[in-house]
């Protein structure tokens, strides 16, 4: 039985999709947490 070529693609995309996701939320969190700490100085 032969290796399905797509199913490889599949599993390297749905990987970078989540490792992007992660990311983005965590950047967006960064930035979140330096507005809240902008608001608490003022």
């Amino acid at each position: 039985m032969r290796a399905n070529p797509y199913l490889f693609a599949a599993y390297f995309a749905t990987w970078t999709i989540h490792i992007t996701y992660l990311g983005i939320i965590a950047s967006r969190y960064a930035k979140l947490k330096r507005e809240v700490n902008d608001l608490k100085q003022d």
